[in-house]
């Protein structure tokens, strides 16, 4: 039945009252008053007062709620001595009430009206919650302050939840602002927190939790980190974060024994927080990667954990890990790698350490790496739980976590169905014990509410009383409704039970449903006679109505009938058969007053039929279209799916859905890249019981060629500098295509290249200024209408920087000045970065960083370039990476002829002053006879002789001075004696010492 709703504020004071009604006898609160109001920071005593006859050793709580008894926090537990010092709090509040109940809630009370709590107050603005710092930053402490007079400030701060505190400054003017010089630390701290308080310790507030981190933290791995399996000789991004670090260049490091040796990976790499590596050809668990900041090495980071680098057939489980904690009917990304295993499927197990029994997840897991587990319902928490996954084809190839982890059990609430009631109907403004089961309940407390709509409104009967699972409730002058009740943990409001059945609170007009239909099976057509008793009605008629979803939408049998309480109706024909039926009797001038049958009843509808009929033609090309016919008995009022199938019914295809009653469909034949002779359709109707004829069977559907453009729309075409085209196709005999570009949204072409037969086109973009976008076209030659274009960003150089010099065309040789020139136009750089490359701006190597940004710089060519015709110039403001210009076309440096092939040292080798190594050396050009060879130990800058016109035979024994400089940067250049532009210079430094 269905009430008169009750206001929220009405609500809340009958509450109240009830509280009142509930307990007055028993205890009373005298202090604080009604409209009393108490300063934050005094001491105030809670003052109480208890019947004789209750048990004065028994301990009481004290709640406090700032918002008129919406939301209550936890004071103290007490004596029951009817007197409680307390701290007033800094919070303002004038809507404040008390509340007082005994630890197993069976005596409780509520103020009886609000009081005020006023005075001092401290509000922090700054720091936030996740804001992070580094060791040296001057952060700015925010704050606001009400009411606290002249009193001094005092600051502190905490780097373990406040656990302990640090001074900060003492005794400071209240001005709002101080500025902090963040300290140094040599690790990360997450749970920091800053405290304002006044000199006399009356007001104090925490802020929110920061991070602090250090130099040595500001660079993270984040892969690998740990735990991962990788395949040796395989290709692998390794990726890292920097927080607040000043610096451009890193260094790169691999170890194979868990960090006792490392060598170098890359030795000057330009900060892209990413680095294409080739793993080793290794067979080892005990891998480290290192990053090192080159500008400070102490700034570094090494991988968390080992990781395996192997050749051999490998399965290694990357997630759950050790300690992780689960709930139950929660989903968990089960993640692996694998390495040269040749199997597809997986098998997945879990397993309580406990027991030896494995239970099977999912057998014949596609073998991807991840599997998303819904898991199950878990009677009672377990901390020691793991995780076997194993090779489908081959068992012996497994991993088992290495820990446990922990799946929570599962919480449940729940209703007895009869609702723990033998008499349905219970007299208004009585008690009625609330029964209920429950288990994995945190914290054993339970908010419990009712409701006289359904569940659409909840009202509250009480909050946050212990779990006895059962509850004496005082009904409150409901008159006659129809209750349910609802209990809901009061952590976890997601865990919760509804009743399963109602319980009819006396007091109003009432209908009673007296025909038992419960459990009977009708027909559409069939009669059936009802009988209700009535009380009380509105007038004389009544409407009749009928569910098929138990009772969540009605349908109307007849309306405004004679109310005779009984009637004979006709079973409706229904749309689909339906378990869950029920009957309606209803006041028809008081619509809230109904009855409704008991149980659910059955109507049954028709089997129906539908037969996919025969078309004479058995196959088709990806541009034709099928005409889908057939016919169908009891389906005229359902919408059917229709599928179709490459490899005969292994896998379906969604076409469209359809109104049975058409009886045909024209179905455009789909792009397939594969042909298939193994084609068929079906026609799928949801819910509904039928029998299904298909007489069209197998037929055949030719592939179509496809031609497309593969770059990603988020890919950039940069001006002056190379665009890599990719393109792929499939089913064309002759796939030659040309290639142009569009700056007018396609009203006109520009040809890049035509009659390319590569899946590949390195484009060398031309000056593109004042655009934003491009379009990029792909057509094929034998077919026109095979094309593909798509959209492409445009990243043009900055209009505030334009080089002058050199800037195409240009010849140098190598020892060459070389002047560079730029102009700048609204850019206030002090600095700037210089770069030049000699394969068109595929790669760059650095001239100068943070050079003097005065519009030229005189370049001194590098002795060991060799020569090249692809060379280009770019300047970089070093603030905006997105500010830079690059020459407009290719110039020429002559450079040395390499006819030379150092083989030791060449790669970071360490020689000792004093003793003697030989040098070795391949050439190239055998008509050189005689050499000279140098050595330098400041990375080329000066050269020293070793030996002059030695015969080239590949190899000389160096005695090495013990004059030499020591040096980490040393490099061997061995020269022909006739032409010193004929030489070769060692690939990497070795050093000397």
């Amino acid at each position: 039945m269905m009430g008169v709703s009750i206001s929220k504020n009405y609500s809340y004071l009958f509450i109240i009252f009830a509280c009142f009604l509930f307990s007055a006898s028993q205890i009373k609160i005298t202090a604080p008053k009604s409209k009393q109001k108490l300063k934050i920071g005094s001491n105030f005593e809670i003052k109480w007062k208890t019947k004789k006859n209750l048990d004065k050793k028994q301990k009481v709580k004290i709640f406090i709620s700032y918002d008129n008894g919406n939301n209550w926090s936890l004071i103290a537990i007490t004596e029951n001595d009817g007197l409680y010092n307390w701290d007033v709090p800094g919070v303002n509040s004038n809507k404040c009430l008390l509340k007082i109940e005994s630890i197993d809630a069976s005596f409780r009370v509520i103020s009886n009206k609000e009081f005020k709590i006023d005075g001092p107050a401290i509000k922090i603005i700054s720091p936030l919650a996740n804001d992070v710092y580094s060791g040296g930053d001057k952060a700015k402490i925010l704050w606001e302050s009400q009411n606290i007079g002249n009193e001094l400030i005092n600051i502190l701060y905490s780097i373990n939840n406040g656990k302990s505190w640090i001074l900060i400054a003492e005794k400071m003017v209240d001005t709002g602002l101080f500025v902090w010089d963040i300290p140094h630390y040599n690790k990360i701290y997450y749970n920091c927190l800053i405290k304002i308080a006044t000199n006399s310790g009356k007001i104090n507030k925490t802020s929110q939790l920061f991070t602090v981190i250090n130099e040595s933290n500001k660079i993270r791995i984040q892969y690998p980190n740990g735990g991962e399996l990788i395949e040796a000789g395989s290709a692998i991004t390794i990726n890292w974060e920097t927080d607040g670090l000043n610096s451009n260049l890193f260094k790169i490091l691999f170890s194979s024994n868990s960090g006792a040796t490392w060598e170098r990976v890359k030795s000057r790499l330009l900060n892209k927080n990413q680095y294409l590596w080739r793993v080793p050809e290794l067979e080892t668990k005990n891998c480290l990667i290192k990053i090192i900041a080159v500008e400070n090495e102490s700034i570094y980071d090494i991988s968390e954990y080992n990781f395996t680098i192997t050749k051999k057939p490998s399965i290694k489980i990357s997630s759950p890990l050790q300690k992780q904690t689960y709930y139950s009917n929660e989903d968990m990304q089960i993640k692996w790698n694998s390495v040269n295993v040749l199997g597809k499927k997986v098998n997945i197990y879990y397993s309580d350490s406990t027991v030896t029994k494995w239970i099977t997840i999912k057998r014949s897991v596609p073998n991807n790496g991840r599997y998303n587990w819904k898991i199950p319902d878990f009677n009672k928490t377990s901390d020691f739980l793991q995780i076997k996954l194993e090779l489908s084809n081959n068992i012996r190839i497994k991993n088992i976590t290495d820990n446990y982890f922990t799946i929570y059990g599962t919480p449940l609430i729940s209703f007895s169905s009869n609702n723990n009631s033998t008499n349905k109907y219970i007299e208004d403004k009585s008690i009625y014990k609330v029964i209920w089961n429950s288990k994995n309940i945190k914290e054993n407390r339970v908010n419990l509410f009712y409701s006289i709509n359904a569940g659409t409104n909840w009202k509250l009967i009480q909050r946050d009383i212990p779990n006895n699972n059962f509850y004496d409730w005082f009904i409150p002058g409901l008159k006659n409704e129809t209750c349910i009740f609802k209990v809901e943990s009061s952590v976890q409001n997601e865990i919760f039970a509804i009743s399963n059945s109602s319980i009819d609170i006396i007091g109003k007009p009432l209908i009673l449903f007296n025909t038992s239909v419960d459990k009977i099976n009708f027909e559409s057509y069939d009669s059936l006679k009802i009988e209700w008793d009535s009380y009380n009605l509105a007038d004389q008629y009544i409407d009749i109505s009928y569910s098929l979803n138990n009772d969540k939408k009605w349908i109307l049998i007849h309306d405004n009938i004679l109310n005779h309480n009984y009637k004979n109706i006709i079973i409706p024909f229904v749309p689909k058969t339906s378990d869950k039926c029920k009957i309606k009797v209803s006041d028809s001038y008081g619509k809230n007053t109904f009855a409704i049958s008991n149980g659910f009843f059955k109507i049954n509808r028709p089997k129906g039929e539908i037969t996919l009929l025969e078309n004479n033609k058995k196959i088709y090309n990806y541009n034709e279209s099928m005409h889908i016919k057939w016919s169908q008995t009891h389906m005229q009022d359902k919408i059917g799916s229709i599928y179709y199938s490459l490899n005969k019914e292994k896998k379906w295809i969604f076409i469209t859905d359809v109104n049975l009653l058409e009886g045909f469909y024209n179905w455009d034949i789909p792009d397939i890249e594969d042909m298939s002779n193994n084609v068929m359709l079906k026609v799928d109707i949801a819910n509904s019981e039928y029998i299904y004829a298909d007489s069209l069977k197998i037929f055949t559907i030719n592939p179509a060629p496809f031609f497309t453009i593969k770059n990603s729309l988020q890919d950039t075409v940069k001006t002056n500098m190379p665009f890599l085209i990719n393109v792929a196709y499939k089913n064309i005999k002759n796939p030659r295509y040309d290639l142009s570009y569009s700056l007018t949204k396609g009203l006109t072409w520009v040809t890049i290249d035509k009659n390319i037969n590569t899946s590949t086109y390195s484009w060398n973009v031309p000056t593109l200024k004042g655009y934003k976008n491009i379009l990029l076209s792909a057509v094929l030659n034998a077919n026109k209408e095979l094309n593909d274009r798509i959209k492409l960003n445009v990243m043009e150089q900055s209009i505030n920087l334009a080089i002058l010099s050199p800037n195409g065309s240009e010849s140098y040789n190598v020892g060459d000045d070389v002047k560079i020139v730029w102009s700048i136009k609204k850019m206030y750089d002090k600095t700037i970065d210089l770069y030049y490359s000699i394969d068109n701006g595929i790669n760059w190597e650095v001239i100068k960083l943070s050079a003097k940004n005065s519009g030229k710089y005189n370049w001194k060519i590098d002795q060991s370039i060799i020569s090249n015709n692809n060379c280009k110039i770019k300047v970089q403001s070093n603030i905006s990476r997105d500010i830079f210009d690059v020459t407009d076309g290719p110039f020429t440096i002559k450079g040395y002829e390499k006819v030379f092939n150092i083989i030791t040292p060449n790669n970071g080798e360490t020689i000792k002053k004093g003793t003697s190594t030989f040098i070795y050396w391949e050439t190239l050009n055998d008509n050189i006879n005689k050499v000279d060879i140098y050595y330098s130990s400041d990375n080329g800058k000066n050269w020293f002789l070793i030996k002059e016109k030695l015969s080239n035979k590949g190899k000389y024994n160096w005695q090495v001075s013990t004059s030499v400089i020591s040096s980490k940067n040393c490099f061997i250049k061995i020269v022909s004696s006739s032409n010193n532009m004929q030489l070769d210079l060692s690939d990497k430094p070795f050093t000397l010492k």
